[in-house]
């Protein structure tokens, strides 16, 4: 299917059947996640388009965040973009540690 047409059909899902049945379409035609802030949450996009609300996306990266309940564990590649970090070493490799929300950082890569 081309853009338009993938991005008409995911509005005629949404309109009849909400997010879920989206996201079960994009799977299906193998469309990418990236990290939709007013949706809240990664949500299949073309061209950095949301396919469930429109918006514009933030591409993710393939990193590991680790929420450990009121601490976060990040890779020392997102470093410039936090601040009041913590390094630490554990598990063969350093990383950021630092108090805040997963979300919140997946918002900043």
């Amino acid at each position: 299917m081309k853009k338009m047409k993938l991005i008409d059909r995911a509005n005629e899902i949404y309109a009849k059947k909400g997010q879920s049945a989206v996201f079960d379409f994009a799977n299906k035609h193998k469309i990418g996640y990236e990290y939709c802030p007013p949706c809240e949450t990664s949500s299949p996009a073309i061209e950095h388009e949301c396919l469930v609300c429109g918006s514009t996306t933030k591409p993710q990266l393939d990193i590991t965040i680790i929420d450990a309940g009121d601490m976060i564990f990040c890779p020392l590649e997102l470093k410039d973009k936090l601040v009041d970090e913590d390094l630490i070493h554990f598990d063969g490799q350093d990383w950021l540690c630092f108090e805040g929300n997963a979300e919140a950082i997946r918002e900043l890569i």
